[in-house]
């Protein structure tokens, strides 16, 4: 155990902020307030509970809170921008509730925020993105599924930041009624199991598996390290299953896709996909192509990194070519693609996913789990291109195969011109997968997962009666 500096039993009235010491190794300090809830135990705090009875203890009930209260909610993620599109769509059933939603994001995802209406702030000022280079090293190692060798590496430098983000998260989460964060920040679950703030966790993987042997061994360096330099306890399978909060986990998924697994704790829930109320209608020239024509193909390989972007353009402009089609394809340098030279193919840097996808004859998609649900709901056939072992990918894809929604997924390092071309004609000519695709899509846009998502964070603020406006 990592030595602790003395915790004091705090007497006053309920739920005053405190600060507290906790010194690691001598290394360095990670200062938190923490919340008390008036003479509970003999006045022993919420961090003498935490500390005496170990990570995940439950707050007190309080008997101040009612539902319909507005609540302080500070959502955080870390990653790209699909990685924080759901929780917008979160975040505005959240503020159409009367709620305060806040975001606590790395620099990365700074200039998309400028963009959005809601309150954010950055943690982790000066840290280097990674994004690109640890896609790149998961997309293009064969043995990237168990192999640490890359990733490893490129993740090591974020070490020295930790300290640091807890610190902040633990901060700006300290007036908050609720924390919310994905599983690619694990540092959400650590700020409860010191703090004992409420903590919800949302996984945007169907699948809620353990990620296989390399992320294992990744979440075990670089999680539980820093979680035992804390002096808490490790955490199996931390980058996926494991930052799981122990009182409310949500699952943003369809359940007509995978049924809610019977050995699941009770506080498990599956909401459905996180859908954004209204949607974004893309530039001029985007809708301009979407009207002169017949239904384009839609091409978005997201966020993946590739090391020759002008042979995956040459794959995807020959099969297109092949096919007779038009396409939209999303993301391709500029330089890269001359579209003079293929009037049929409109290059784009930014597509809203749910506007376009509904326009389309069908989508070619690496698979990412936003990507996916917006194609699940256009209900149009998908071509599956999986880039890496290590992702969910290759859960999405499989999945909808099994649908009969999409024709046989085509790994990244398997593309091709005469796979991609087979592949897009199934979409086009079979109306056996079109028809499973719209009619799943049916049943898709029936959820309404966002709403039920906020009903499980307000049950759950209700139960552990932690919320910020019952101070006097």
């Amino acid at each position: 155990m990592a030595e602790r500096g003395e915790t004091h039993a705090f007497a006053g009235r309920s739920n005053e902020l405190r600060s507290i010491e906790t010194r690691i190794h001598g290394k360095h300090s990670v200062c938190f307030k923490l919340r008390t809830w008036g003479p509970i135990a003999g006045s022993l705090t919420i961090a003498t509970q935490i500390l005496k009875q170990g990570p995940g203890t439950a707050a007190p009930r309080s008997l101040c809170h009612s539902r319909g209260v507005s609540m302080k909610i500070v959502i955080t993620s870390f990653g790209t921008r699909g990685d924080f599109e759901p929780f917008i769509a979160l975040a505005e059933e959240l503020a159409g509730s009367g709620h305060e939603p806040v975001f606590a994001i790395p620099p990365s995802a700074l200039e998309y925020f400028q963009s959005l209406q809601f309150k954010y702030s950055t943690v982790g000022d000066g840290m280097p993105d990674i994004r690109e280079a640890v896609n790149l090293a998961w997309t293009e190692a064969a043995d990237a599924y168990t192999s640490t060798s890359g990733a490893l590496g490129i993740l090591t430098p974020l070490h020295e930041y930790l300290p640091g983000i807890l610190n902040e998260l633990i901060d700006k989460s300290a007036d908050a009624a609720v924390l919310v964060s994905s599983a690619t920040q694990p540092l959400a679950r650590i700020v409860h199991d010191l703090t004992g703030v409420p903590f919800v966790s949302v996984q945007f993987s169907h699948f809620g598996g353990n990620g296989g042997p390399a992320l294992n061994a990744i979440g075990e360096a670089f999680v539980n390290g820093f979680r035992r330099e804390l002096g808490l306890g490790a955490i199996k399978h931390p980058l996926t299953i494991g930052a799981n909060s122990p009182q409310l986990a949500l699952y943003a998924m369809s359940s007509h896709l995978i049924g809610r697994p019977t050995e699941w704790p009770k506080h498990y829930h599956i909401t459905g996909f996180f859908f954004r109320s209204e949607t974004a209608i893309p530039p001029p020239h985007v809708t301009n192509f979407l009207l002169s024509g017949p239904p384009p193909v839609a091409v978005s390989f997201g966020s993946m990194a590739h090391k020759s972007d002008d042979a995956l353009i040459s794959i995807m402009a020959e099969a297109i070519r092949r096919c007779g089609v038009r396409a939209i394809i999303q993301g391709v340098p500029p330089a890269k693609f001359d579209g003079t030279e293929c009037p049929d193919i409109l290059w784009a840097e930014y597509l809203p996913h749910s506007y376009v996808f509904e326009r389309t004859a069908c989508v070619v998609c690496h698979g990412g789990a936003g990507t996916s649900a917006q194609a699940f709901k256009a209900g149009v056939p998908i071509v599956f291109v999986p880039h890496g072992e290590i992702y969910d990918q290759r859960y999405w894809a499989q999945i909808a195969t099994e649908m009969g929604s999409s024709p046989e997924a085509i790994p990244y390092r398997e593309l091709s011109v005469e796979r991609m071309t087979a592949a897009l004609r199934s979409c086009l000519n079979d109306g056996r997968l079109a028809n499973h695709a719209k009619q799943f899509a049916e049943k898709v846009r029936r959820e309404n997962g966002v709403r039920k998502a906020r009903q499980l964070i307000e049950a759950l603020v209700h139960d552990v009666g932690l919320d910020r406006h019952d101070i006097a």
